[in-house]
């Protein structure tokens, strides 16, 4: 099936409960729209990913795969922004003062702190801090668009996120190496060798592969009960991945 992408504006939030949300929105349509899923917009407009569902209590729902961010371009909406993203020390007052000193570049301006420091009531320590949040807002979005690519849900983003932040530049690196998100809870190697071998280039000997390949098919006989597997054997099941 193929998956539909909704542009939509947030309505209200019905229900947030962990990381799971359902959120009522308004299409460009003008239709009303029931989202669940994680890490849902509820400020300003999006991009929903997705398919729909029928639920036997609930009726019909949009199942979300990731919501991709749209920027708000006017004054009032990068100011609701601001405030509504939890980036730190950012309250109504600051984001005020934010949007009115900078304008159209106002989001090129989070992200030097010398620029905001210029702005009344920011000193530069607080500077630093919302830059550091604002960056830190916008590379979840990136995880979240990158980990879709592989179905992996956009749950699964903040657990992403947080293995391999001590990583330099970690999101390049796992675009380049993305077998090594199989040391994530949750995320299979099968569930990006399916992507890889649909990607151009794919090696299959690739050291990433190889290693991925033996670690999931000693998993799976420790799952089904075994605690020691013969070498040839590990080798016969993982050359049979094909």
């Amino acid at each position: 099936m193929q998956e539909l992408a909704i542009r939509a504006v947030p309505v209200q939030v019905r229900c947030e409960f962990d990381d799971y949300q359902v959120v009522i929105y308004e299409t460009e349509a003008g239709e009303e729209l029931t989202a669940v899923g994680s890490l849902l917009c509820t400020e300003g407009e999006c991009v929903l990913h997705g398919n729909f569902s029928q639920h036997k209590k609930y009726g019909k729902q949009f199942q979300v795969t990731y919501c991709e961010e749209v920027l708000p371009t006017t004054p009032e909406g990068m100011k609701r922004y601001l405030v509504s993203s939890g980036i730190a020390e950012i309250g109504s007052a600051t984001a005020d003062r934010i949007v009115d000193t900078f304008g159209a570049e106002t989001f090129q301006a989070m992200r030097d702190p010398v620029r905001l420091a210029a702005v009344q009531g920011i000193s530069e320590t607080k500077a630093e801090k919302i830059v550091v949040s604002f960056k830190k807002c916008q590379e979840l979005q990136e995880y979240v668009q990158f980990l879709a690519d592989y179905r992996i849900p956009s749950g699964k983003t903040k657990e992403v996120y947080q293995k391999f932040s001590g990583i330099p530049d970690a999101l390049s690196v796992l675009q380049s190496r993305p077998y090594l998100l199989c040391m994530c809870e949750g995320i299979t190697f099968a569930m990006i060798d399916a992507v890889q071998k649909q990607r151009e280039g794919f090696d299959p000997v690739h050291g990433d592969r190889i290693c991925f390949a033996l670690s999931a098919v000693m998993q799976q006989n420790e799952q089904n009960g075994h605690v020691f597997m013969e070498k040839e054997a590990l080798f016969e099941c993982s050359c049979a991945i094909k």
